[in-house]
């Protein structure tokens, strides 16, 4: 469906006649390949089934209340976590209608991974191969965020902690997926801000005990996002668009498919180099553009640059995939602030 969505902005983009021109000289001299893109390549993990999340979490997406209920309550939770309303009947006909969604949650916590079995082959990788839905696991997680805010609202905050914190480990476990999407790495990163959050304000009960809050601040630093998660998301996505958006056209002038990749390459080593710059020293992933074309060219216009600029499709194509991720990392910061902050409560 992206693909198709890319597509179709392209061609609305460029009038008929340009679209046509550029497909002659698309179809012109033939070259071999010569682009080395192995660091891109993923190592095959067996993994098994009593062992990855995955499972659980699709057990807990088929034994879901129904979709009126979910329709009915689900607009009613967020004031919740919000902390601007508490309706102790809500909460409790919600947690029983999702109790058996969430026992497989709470068994998806205890698992050593979190691995979606379509990306377990990276030759396999592209836009074209099924991606199964994480929607379900979103709701689950306010779900369970809600769980841990109503053992706190009925005097065990022990148990809320508790809560959070599985909540927090089952989002580092979609984040550090060894071959995930970025979809499953945002799903994750959902799921862990819900958990740090309950903690933080959980954290804050008289009633907890001095104990139980060292103890959860010792073991927070286990739930850091290490970054090797979010280098296999940008290698899954490299691949993604060189198997199933890139076309497959012999060299021409106007689209050179070895300097097209070496682009894609650059924009992931990026976004890979990002990971390890420490979030005190701000470090854009903004691409270099490349496109010579620009909004409102005439058709005439667009015909000359593509006969003047070499590799003036592909730097178009690459420009069209290759937005910065800004946002994804001052996100990834914050996650990293409030985890010190929680680390930070145990010495109080």
């Amino acid at each position: 469906m992206f693909k198709k969505i890319i597509l179709f902005l392209i061609a609305l983009a460029l009038t008929p006649g340009f679209f046509f021109g550029a497909y002659l000289l698309l179809r012109t001299e033939e070259v071999k390949k010569g682009v080395d893109d192995s660091r891109m390549n993923l190592y095959s993990h067996i993994i098994f089934e009593p062992e990855n999340a995955f499972h659980d979490l699709l057990r807990a997406s088929s034994t879901m209340p129904s979709a009126e209920t979910r329709i009915r309550t689900n607009s009613r939770i967020t004031p919740h976590l919000q902390h601007e309303e508490w309706d102790d009947s809500f909460v409790t006909a919600t947690l029983t209608a999702y109790q058996t969604s969430l026992e497989h949650v709470h068994l998806a916590a205890t698992r050593n991974v979190y691995q979606d079995p379509n990306f377990k082959n990276h030759e396999n990788i592209s836009f074209k191969m099924p991606i199964h839905s994480l929607a379900h696991h979103r709701e689950l997680s306010r779900i369970s965020a809600l769980q841990a805010y109503a053992y706190a609202q009925a005097g065990h905050p022990d148990q809320g902690l508790d809560e959070a914190l599985r909540l927090v480990r089952l989002g580092k476990l979609l984040e550090e997926s060894p071959q995930g999407s970025l979809l499953i790495y945002l799903t994750g990163m959902t799921s862990k801000r819900l958990g740090l959050d309950a903690i933080l304000h959980i954290a804050k009960t008289p009633s907890l005990s001095v104990e139980k809050l060292r103890q959860v601040s010792s073991l927070i630093d286990e739930y850091r996002d290490t970054g090797k998660g979010l280098e296999a998301v940008w290698k899954v996505e490299y691949l993604q668009f060189k198997n199933g958006f890139l076309p497959d056209n012999p060299a021409s002038f106007a689209y050179n498919p070895d300097e097209t990749l070496r682009y894609l390459l650059e924009a992931a080593d990026l976004r890979i180099a990002r990971i390890a710059t420490p979030c005190t020293q701000f470090a854009s992933t903004t691409p270099v553009k490349r496109s010579p074309f620009v909004e409102g060219d005439t058709e005439a216009e667009l015909l000359e640059k593509t006969k003047r600029v070499p590799n003036s499709l592909g730097k178009m194509l690459v420009d069209t995939v290759t937005t910065d991720v800004d946002a994804l990392y001052y996100k990834r910061c914050e996650e990293e602030a409030s985890i010190n902050a929680i680390a930070a409560l145990g010495n109080f």
